[in-house]
């Protein structure tokens, strides 16, 4: 019975600690998306 217990509170940090790492890497992507944008709008401003 303790090591059922013991593997559910295993399973419930692994699931805690996914939801970082998803959010860390959604906001690096977002940010090379936004640097993106905003380098070509610069671009495109500079030439107009």
């Amino acid at each position: 019975m303790e090591q059922r217990k013991v593997r559910l509170e295993e399973k419930n940090v692994e699931k805690r600690k996914a939801p970082v790492g998803t959010w860390f890497s959604l906001s690096i992507v977002a940010a090379i998306i936004l640097g993106t944008y905003l380098l070509m709008f610069w671009f495109y401003m500079d030439r107009v």
